[in-house]
């Protein structure tokens, strides 16, 4: 048996999955058998829910424990390709409306020092499926490998909801952010890693 690497590998970095829509993980076109192994690392501080999806339709339900280590979520799922493609898919396990996200992030954080320390929740909501996300907060002055200590480093505000209830969880404030400097991306906290083997 040969080991492969996932159609989507890149430069050896974890694949990220994403917050609001389904994620490529591996596209298959041979005839061959092969089995899929998938791991994933969950950057949060709450579980996050995954559904593995094969042309569409729900194969694997796995839950993203909190631990910051790598967790095997599917060891071995066979691939059996009939000729006309495979493709398997990763999605946060919530509908495609479980989230309403207002615009303009960055005006509805709270900074005190230079710190994140919260954030304005007023305009989020959420079902009762929705799954955590991770707002990242940069700063839009420091450019590729910029190491200047004066600027801001990364901030990560974790967002959930209880019962519907919106709630938030600042898991890094960092640092040296200003108001009109910051930029927010969204990101499910979800990171795969995962091989083929090919008999």
């Amino acid at each position: 048996m040969s080991r492969l690497q996932l159609s989507t590998f890149r430069d050896g970095s974890l694949l990220p999955l994403e917050a609001f829509v389904s994620t490529l993980v591996h596209r298959d076109e041979s005839l061959k058998a092969k089995y899929l192994r998938v791991s994933a690392i969950n950057r949060g501080a709450r579980p996050r829910c995954v559904t593995f999806l094969m042309n569409e339709q729900d194969v694997v339900y796995c839950t993203v424990l909190a631990t910051s280590a790598s967790q095997l979520l599917i060891p071995s799922l066979a691939l059996y390709n009939s000729g006309s493609g495979i493709d398997v898919y990763a999605a946060m396990s919530q509908g495609v409306s479980a989230w309403s996200v207002p615009g303009g992030i960055e005006a509805l954080i709270t900074l005190q020092d230079g710190v994140v320390r919260g954030l304005d929740l007023s305009g989020f909501a959420a079902s009762a499926e929705a799954q955590p996300f991770l707002l990242v907060v940069t700063d839009s002055r420091r450019t590729g490998m910029d190491l200047d200590p004066g600027k801001g480093s990364e901030a990560i505000v974790e967002i959930f909801q209880e019962n519907g209830i919106v709630m938030s969880e600042v898991l890094d404030g960092g640092y040296n952010f200003v108001h009109g400097a910051m930029q927010v991306s969204i990101s499910s906290g979800v990171f795969l890693i995962g091989d083929i083997f090919e008999q």
